[in-house]
């Protein structure tokens, strides 16, 4: 199996038709085609089905999808590897931070990484753990930095522990409720609690929350610190915050945290990467900063 011929095969999944993808690729459609069922001879499954709009993906086609994005992914993350080796650019480092992450240790950790790599080239996004394993299976991440409840991963997902964060429970300063001392008092709230895989049951229930206890009323799952936030100040919500991002709010934020009885598990500020894929020399740079980092930095108490 040729990377080309997958090449040919993701643009045609691309654009959905063999007219779009020939066109980016710049060839004819007769030589998209006849690369596309050389492929499909090969692997002795059908990859594709005609359509007046142009072709879908068969079953297979999925299935063969996302490896060819992997693949794909591999082949020009190893060109870009060795070119920074050749001009000495320093390479890259594609990252996925949390807000946590993002106030705590990427700005200690990027200034360490750029005074060793001052040619390199970063990107970072915002993202979920979900969001945060897909990419790093398909190769579009090198890492990332995220904060970590219980639960397992795959073999392929490893993790590096750097140091705890501590979880509040917060309202908005006038809530009904901010009085309350205990869980039970708030199962009436509407919450809205950060996205998490082990999440149990068939409704979302925080992974704090006594397996002893009914779920609270309302959950909304959230990813983003700024929506959690904007939900807890102007609509009644009860959260769960890292300890850490109260003292980054705005002083007119007007939220709170409470004095609950139950103890909150902490949190792992974590290096999460695939083992799957090899690591570059930029990202196993930026890796070393980070945990050099926060060996000099530890959230207060």
């Amino acid at each position: 199996m040729k990377h080309q011929h997958l090449q040919f095969f993701l643009a045609m999944a691309e654009h959905g038709s063999i007219r779009g993808a020939a066109r980016a690729l710049g060839l004819t459609q007769p030589a998209v085609t006849k690369t596309v069922r050389l492929l499909e001879r090969e692997l002795g499954l059908p990859l594709v089905q005609r359509t007046i709009n142009g072709v879908v993906l068969t079953e297979h086609g999925h299935a063969l999808l996302r490896h060819a994005q992997r693949v794909d992914t591999e082949m020009r993350r190893t060109a870009d590897a060795m070119a920074a080796r050749r001009e000495g650019d320093g390479g890259s480092v594609m990252a996925a931070v949390s807000a946590s992450a993002a106030l705590t240790l990427i700005p200690a950790a990027l200034e360490r990484f750029l005074v060793r790599l001052p040619r390199a080239r970063v990107a970072m996004i915002e993202s979920s753990l979900k969001t945060a394993l897909d990419r790093l299976f398909d190769g579009s991440l090198d890492l990332a930095v995220l904060q970590l409840g219980p639960g397992e991963f795959p073999d392929h997902i490893q993790t590096i522990k750097l140091f705890d964060i501590e979880q509040r429970i917060v309202v908005r300063r006038d809530h009904p409720m901010r009085s309350a001392r205990s869980l039970p008092e708030l199962m009436a709230c509407r919450w809205v609690v950060p996205q998490h895989p082990q999440w149990r049951g068939v409704f979302p229930t925080p992974s704090f929350w006594p397996t002893s206890m009914q779920p609270p009323a309302t959950v909304v799952e959230c990813s983003s610190l700024t929506i959690a936030t904007a939900l807890v100040r102007h609509a009644d919500f009860v959260s769960v915050l890292p300890a850490l991002s109260l003292t980054s709010l705005p002083s007119d934020a007007d939220i709170v945290a409470l004095a609950i009885e139950e103890p909150l598990p902490s949190l792992r500020m974590s290096i999460v990467y695939n083992a799957d894929t090899p690591a570059t020399d930029a990202s196993d740079a930026f890796m070393k900063c980070l945990v050099a980092a926060a060996a000099d930095w530890q959230p207060e108490a």
